[in-house]
């Protein structure tokens, strides 16, 4: 170097500087990567890193002369020998860390190291793991030994923690969700002290209610009775009701004042649903007691001034005391039902014989009139809850005992035909005995016999017709050119027949399945209504059970009982007007909004007002779509023409052409069935053959 020029000199010295550096930075930044792994516990690639780092280094050692590099590759050397006891002395005492600093990798990792068989690490992973075992026994145990309310608040501080951006105090939270429910319990109790509810009180009080009693079963793990509130309002409740119950009792001779205790009760019943139970219970109680210690005469005079208001109306629906002479003054209303001559003059169909029905009638109700006086004139009130029904029943069976049964045949002749009268009045005579309640409790009185259940006479006829009875056949007489000759068929007619809305289309069901089921025919009766089908079968239980038929009729729904050709809609929901006022003014007004596909359907609605005798009206408001659906895309256009009293004319007619159309599909349909039922049986007769 002495020999070298001067600038030559420090251009070298120069190089040599730069050497060093390039180098020691290079290596400097393999250290921190080194150290980097180091931080992730990756000790095996850190320790064969430096390794090979601290070869170059040694290789390198005269061309490496930096500070900075010795100093780094001093530190980082001590941090790896000491390793071991940096490991040791990391914090996994709380496994509430675990979900942000969780020992999992680690000890992974470190298990990975000691099975390659280094020693130093082997007896780190063994201690760290009995470390952590020894941490969740000691936590296991304080939570056993913790209080319910501390186990939550943890699992609240724990869930919060990575959500919220700020320190969540449980205490404070529970304190001000207690002055709340507090609060609650407070406005809940203030308006079960009321002396009378207003409707918006009514309102708030199930408000109030419904929200204590969602907390209820969370506000134990705070250390807090949110049932407390629920109980004592219960309580002052049923103080009021128990204090209307008694007041009845005190003023039964007051007829009005009595009324207007009743309605008070049921208000409770009706606006407090969680109560209504057990008020309704005491309604049913206290209306028992009223009956017993006044009479029926005192009862109707009660029936008489509740039925002026809609909640008198649904006491008396509702409450078998009184619903007796609900079904009273129904069938008061119904008067021509059971007019004879009326019936069968308003009876419309093919190929009727009215003198036979007539004649099937006079002898179906002598028969039954005659069983009913009987039966109730031997029936002891004092003794028996129902009349004896045993040798009716046996008398009953014993009508169908003498027709001729086939495996799957009934001969059905002009023998039995003429028996049916006098088995309806069999069926309908158990019917009637098995629902005698009103008629025991106002025995005694000149117009008891009003309160039994008994046939009309359009049920009765419908029945006739269903089974055959009063139809004319028509024959061609053998060897003459004369039109046919008309006799009375002896024929079981597979019919349709059409009852109105309110005359008891229920009844004709269950009396008509009563008689094929007293055959030994299974009979399916079918209805729109699910809710309704499953009504009929449970009030005619009793006398399916009675005559020995409930496993051989089954009740169910159109969907269940056929798959093709039908249209679901329902039989609406009973609705019988009480209101004196309403009935006044023209009855129950329905309003249909739309287009019904079939017009069965529509006489449903039309039949929703004017139910039983009662006043009604009817009107239909049609949108754009449903003339649409009617007339076609010209509807625009054709409706100009056909606007006035011709406009429904054209749109039944319409919905007619449309409905043919269906029916002719369907019966494609039906067709193609038949084929592919046809080739089925073909094919399983070849298989066998």
């Amino acid at each position: 170097m002495e020999l070298l020029d001067k600038t030559i000199k420090i251009k070298l010295e120069a190089f040599m500087d730069d050497i060093n550096k390039i180098l020691s930075d290079t290596i400097i930044q393999g250290f921190d990567a080194i150290e980097a792994l180091i931080n992730i516990d990756s000790f095996l690639e850190a320790e064969q890193g430096m390794k090979n780092l601290s070869r170059v280094q040694r290789e390198l050692a005269a061309y490496c002369t930096s500070t900075a590099l010795i100093e780094k590759s001093k530190e980082l050397r001590e941090r790896l020998d000491g390793i071991v006891n940096e490991i040791l002395q990391r914090d996994f005492e709380d496994i509430n860390t675990y979900s942000m600093n969780s020992p999992k990798d680690l000890i992974t990792k470190l298990r990975i190291i000691a099975l390659r068989g280094n020693a130093r690490f082997n007896q780190v992973y063994n201690i760290m793991l009995g470390k952590i075992r020894q941490n969740f026994s000691t936590a296991i145990e304080q939570v056993r030994a913790a209080a319910l309310e501390e186990r939550v608040n943890k699992e609240i501080d724990s869930k919060l923690k990575d959500i919220l951006p700020f320190k969540v105090d449980i205490d404070k939270l529970e304190e001000e969700l207690k002055k709340k429910i507090q609060k609650l319990g407070a406005q809940l109790l203030a308006i079960a002290s009321k002396g009378e509810l207003s409707s918006r009180d009514s309102d708030q009080f199930r408000m109030f209610y419904n929200h204590l009693a969602s907390l209820d079963k969370y506000t134990a793990r705070i250390g807090f009775d949110a049932r407390q509130f629920l109980d004592a309002s219960e309580e002052k409740i049923f103080d009021q009701v128990m204090s209307l119950s008694k007041e009845i009792r005190s003023s039964s001779s007051d007829v009005p004042k009595v009324a207007k205790l009743l309605t008070k009760m049921k208000f409770f019943a009706e606006n407090l649903s969680m109560f209504d139970n057990k008020i309704n219970e005491e309604i049913d109680e206290i209306l028992k007691i009223y009956k017993q210690q006044e009479g029926p005469a005192v009862l109707m005079q009660l029936t008489m001034i509740l039925e002026k208001t809609d909640i008198g109306a649904r006491l008396i629906s509702e409450h078998s005391s009184l619903s007796g002479e609900d079904w009273r003054r129904r069938r008061e209303k119904m008067q021509n039902q059971d007019n004879l001559e009326y019936v069968l003059k308003e009876l419309a169909g093919d190929d009727i014989t009215t003198d036979v029905l007539a004649t099937c009638y006079q002898t179906f109700r002598a028969t039954y009139d005659d069983l009913i006086s009987r039966i109730l004139g031997v029936f002891d009130q004092k003794k028996d809850n129902e009349p004896d029904l045993e040798v009716l029943i046996n008398q009953t069976k014993a009508l169908v005992a003498t027709v001729t049964k086939k495996p799957n045949t009934i001969i059905w002749d002009h023998s039995f035909k003429d028996k049916i009268p006098e088995l309806l009045a069999h069926i309908f005579a158990v019917w009637t005995l098995k629902n005698t309640q009103h008629y025991n409790a106002l025995r005694g009185i000149e117009s008891a016999r009003a309160y039994l259940l008994m046939p009309h006479v359009a049920q009765v006829l419908a029945i006739f017709r269903i089974l055959g009875i009063g139809y004319n056949k028509y024959t061609k007489i053998k060897g003459s050119n004369k039109s046919l000759a008309e006799k009375i068929s002896d024929d079981l007619i597979n019919n349709l027949v059409e009852i109105g809305t309110g005359e008891g289309k229920s009844v004709v069901m269950a009396v008509t399945a009563c008689v094929f089921a007293l055959l030994g025919v299974d009979v399916n009766c079918s209805c729109y209504s699910e809710v309704l089908s499953a009504r009929d079968k449970k009030d005619f239980a009793s006398v399916f059970r009675a005559l020995g038929v409930e496993e051989r009729i089954e009740y169910g729904t159109f969907n269940k009982l056929i798959t093709l050709l039908t249209r679901t809609f329902g039989r609406g929901t009973d609705f019988i007007c009480r209101n004196q006022q309403l009935l006044l003014n023209g009855g129950m007004h329905v309003l249909q909004t739309f287009f019904s596909e079939e017009l069965s359907e529509e006489y449903q609605i039309i039949g929703r007002g004017a139910r039983q005798g009662d006043y009604g009206s009817y009107r239909m408001i049609l949108l754009d779509k449903d003339l649409e659906w009617v007339l076609g895309p010209n509807w625009k256009t054709e409706l100009p023409k056909i606007l006035g009293t011709t406009l429904y004319a054209a749109l039944n007619k319409a919905r007619n052409a449309i409905y043919e159309s269906k029916c002719a599909a369907k019966e494609l349909g039906i067709e193609q069935c038949k084929h592919e039922h046809n080739a089925s049986k073909e094919f399983m007769t070849a298989l066998s053959e």
